[in-house]
């Protein structure tokens, strides 16, 4: 790449040289005219670098003490949206209430037990009398 871009300028460099050389010359002057005091204008040569002039151009104007904006600021922008997680557990609505409770009449509990008994000794009722031992029994002769 760089090898062609040298060769093109040098080839154009030997074509603009060998140009130059080859433009008509005048005879030698061999009159024997005064040669003219005039002085010529000045001519640059060809492919001479510029006489340097200084600029005839104003500097620019001071900037002024307050510029008010020549734009209207942008909107404001809002950020997008976050990405969704990687992985996210489903999230479940919690339970919907209780449906309200079917009319049933109310249920009145069982009565309580009777209390027990508040503790007494018990009462012996005297022993019975003895019974007498029983009677032999002896078979009557007759």
């Amino acid at each position: 790449m760089k090898s062609s871009v040298i060769f093109s300028f040098l080839l154009i460099a030997l074509v603009v040289a060998l140009s130059e050389g080859f433009k008509p010359t005048s005879p030698p002057v061999t009159s024997t005219k005064e040669p003219e005091t005039t002085k010529k204008p000045y001519k640059p040569k060809r492919n001479a670098p510029p006489v340097y002039a200084p600029p005839t151009y104003a500097p620019p104007p001071p900037p002024p003490v307050y510029a008010p904006p020549t734009y209207a600021p942008p909107p404001p922008t809002y950020a997008p949206p976050p990405p969704p997680p990687v992985y996210a557990p489903p999230t479940y609505a919690p339970p919907p209430p209780p449906p309200p409770p079917v009319y049933a009449p109310p249920t009145y509990a069982p009565p309580p037990p009777p209390p027990p008994p508040v503790y007494a000794p018990p009462t012996y009722a005297p022993p019975p009398p003895p019974t007498p031992p029983p009677k032999p029994y002896y078979p009557k002769y007759l």
